[in-house]
């Protein structure tokens, strides 16, 4: 298991990409603005979520049970009427792949609900004209977050 350090470290050095209409590719990272290709998709929409039902809690799963889970999360996002793209979490250089979903117009409440209900220690998020951000769900992850300047804490 990672510590939470490792756990930072990995989130901060992903690059959340995600497939737009036509074709088109776009990448989002902490701390920086969002593409504009991607805020052309949101619109007025926001905020834009990124959120993976993946490996709950940082658990490993079978690619199977991820797919499963990615399905689930996607009928349920859908089912409240939200826009969704698909898209990928990957870190250059490392064989890890997560799948993941772009939601936009999915308010921080929605967002935080879907990261419990699907077991995520944190997920991606973007408010318009600012930077992309991590909103963490785990407690010890907040806590070894040393520079908070593009992170939240969905604390209780």
């Amino acid at each position: 298991m990672q510590s939470a350090a490792q756990l930072l470290t990995a989130y901060l050095d992903t690059r959340y990409d995600v497939r737009l209409p036509g074709g088109r590719r776009a990448c989002l990272r902490i701390g920086e603005s969002v593409p504009e290709p991607v805020r052309e998709w949101v619109g007025r929409d926001w905020p834009l979520l990124c959120i993976s039902a993946c490996n709950p809690h940082s658990q490993r799963l079978s690619p199977t049970a991820n797919r499963i889970r990615t399905r689930q999360l996607l009928r349920v996002i859908q089912a409240d009427g939200h826009r969704t793209l698909h898209g990928v979490g990957h870190v250059p250089g490392q064989v890890w792949r997560e799948a993941s979903i772009f939601v936009a117009a999915v308010s921080t409440h929605q967002a935080d609900e879907l990261a419990r209900e699907f077991e995520q220690k944190a997920i991606v998020m973007a408010d318009e004209g600012k930077c992309v951000r991590l909103r963490l769900l785990a407690e010890p992850l907040w806590q070894a977050m040393a520079e908070k300047t593009f992170a939240d804490w969905a604390g209780q």
